[in-house]
């Protein structure tokens, strides 16, 4: 699991709720670290993704993760 925020507090809550769900966590503070992670790191599976981070748009992100792992698309 990802978490993508600009946030650092939000981030931290984020990813420690996940982790109490038994989820391993990674995050990243902008679109462009979440690219580099997914493309990085096989075993992301799922990104939750800030809507509202200052630069690129969460659009553009969304665009760019699909086309790191297009068969995720729909199915992870």
């Amino acid at each position: 699991m990802l978490v993508v925020d600009d946030e650092p507090d939000v981030r931290s809550v984020v990813t420690r709720m996940l982790q109490s769900l038994a989820y391993t966590v990674r995050s990243a503070a902008s679109g462009a670290d979440a690219e580099r992670l997914v493309r990085d790191e096989p075993s992301i599976e799922a990104v939750a993704l800030d809507l509202t981070m200052p630069g690129r748009a969460a659009a553009e992100t969304i665009d760019a993760l699909r086309a790191i792992r297009p068969a995720c698309e729909s199915s992870c």
